[in-house]
Parts: C-alpha cells; structure tokens; sequence
C-alpha cells in the first residue's frame, strides 16, 4: 500500500493565471466621451442661439448679429465633430475590453452623426 500524498498548500498555487485588467479611467473615457460631447455642443449652440435671438427681439441687448451666429454654430460643430472621431478612433484602437472599446467606438460615430444633425441646418436656414 502506498503513503498518502501531504497536503498541498493551494494558496501558493495558483490554478489560474492572472489576468491583467484594463484601467477602468481609460475604459470610461471611451465609452462616455461621445455621449458627453454631443450634450456639450447641444448646450453650446441652444444657449448661443437662444442669447442671440432674444438680443435681436429686446431693443438695446446685442449678442451676436445672426451670420456671427451661423459661423459660431458651424465652427462649434466641426470642433465636435472632431473631437468625436479622434474619441472613436482612440476606442477602437484600445487594447482593454474590447466589448466597451467598440461600444464607445461606435457610440463616439453615432455622437459625430448626432451633431452634424444639429449644426449642419444652419448652414441653410436662418437661426433665429
């Protein structure tokens, strides 16, 4: 009959190997940023435009002559624009989680796509 084996400190053992985790700071960054710039270029140009167009209705206020708005709205949308691209293509060259990298990805295109909606009209129509 043979000796049963000593016990096996399994603490110092791992079984399974260690995975490293993305940082959860970069992962958010990617996921919201898209989200996050169209709320801010939304707010911009509401606030811009609803400033101007009472201006003009209230003699004596001036914010901002209506051409001075459409370039401002039109400047503002291509500097979101961007910023959503350069977030997207961050997103889908991360190397974390690759399930929140294309969710941020794909948000930050949907977000781009988004504030050409918005600020592309006034190049057309008049903003107030």
């Amino acid at each position: 009959m043979s000796e049963p084996l000593p016990p096996t400190d399994t603490l110092r053992e791992p079984h399974e190997p260690l995975v490293d985790t993305p940082a959860t700071a970069g992962m958010w960054t990617v996921l919201l940023a898209g989200p996050v710039l169209v709320m801010t270029h939304f707010w911009f140009v509401y606030l811009a435009a609803e400033a101007t167009c009472e201006a003009e209705r209230a003699a004596g206020m001036w914010f901002l002559d209506p051409d001075s708005l459409t370039w401002l709205i039109l400047v503002a949308t291509g500097v979101g624009v961007v910023a959503a691209l350069v977030a997207a293509w961050i997103g889908w060259r991360s190397t974390g989680s690759r399930m929140l990298a294309k969710a941020g990805t794909l948000m930050s295109v949907g977000s781009a796509a988004t504030m050409l909606a918005i600020g592309l009209p006034a190049s057309v129509l008049a903003p107030c």
